[in-house]
């Protein structure tokens, strides 16, 4: 089983970022997710402020890294549904014109799955009772990705985002 971005890099210059997971029909539900704004750029001896880095959970589609990955059909939302088929989507972007530089943020999910057996990750770590076709059992696991955004001139900016798999 992967993760959202499957690669764990996913630059994408419009701030579209589609997160899905290979994983047994129907899926992997979005339990909650959650953004936190980090760094921003120091002062820069203008009078530009630095206005934090925001997340919207909406639909997208992006071609990165090539045709046959799936589009996002919705955002990022509780509740949402992702898989092989289906993705979610998260459009990084700034709060308004802002100061020249690097931010930074971090936003979390809590993923689950119906579990009918423990081939697959998450599901081989479920040991009690293991689950079985007969007697299915839901995992948990948190996914962490940092969101890393540059711009040059306070508008137009680049993200980039990178998930930690902890649970996989």
């Amino acid at each position: 089983m992967a993760g959202p971005t499957v690669d764990n890099y996913f630059p994408d210059s419009s701030g579209c970022h589609v997160f899905w997971i290979k994983s047994p029909e129907p899926g992997v539900t979005v339990d909650t997710r959650t953004f936190v704004p980090g760094e921003t750029p120091p002062p820069d001896g203008t009078d530009a402020k630095a206005h934090p880095m925001r997340v919207e959970y909406v639909g997208c589609h992006v071609d990165y890294p090539g045709p046959g990955y799936p589009p996002a059909g919705t955002g990022c939302e509780n509740g949402s549904v992702i898989s092989e088929k289906q993705g979610c989507g998260v459009r990084v972007a700034l709060t308004g014109p802002t100061r020249v530089g690097d931010y930074t943020g971090t936003l979390k999910f809590e993923l689950s799955l119906l579990c009918a057996g423990a081939e697959i990750a998450p599901c081989d770590r479920v040991t009690s009772p293991p689950p079985s076709a007969e007697h299915p059992i839901t995992a948990h696991w948190p996914v962490t990705c940092s969101i890393k955004l540059h711009t040059d001139n306070g508008y137009y900016a680049d993200s980039h985002v990178v998930c930690d798999l902890a649970g996989q």
